[in-house]
């Protein structure tokens, strides 16, 4: 992709954050997850 990285580093942070609304979790939990990838443990 040619975007700038800080740009694509907002999407995905707006992608998490809504994502974790969804699922009524923490913005903490979900990154939390995304980084370890220990959802569903």
């Amino acid at each position: 992709m040619n975007a700038r990285p800080i740009l694509l580093q907002m999407k995905y942070a707006r992608v998490i954050e809504c994502f974790s609304e969804k699922v009524n979790i923490t913005l903490a939990e979900e990154l939390a997850d995304e980084y370890t990838g220990s959802r569903g443990k």
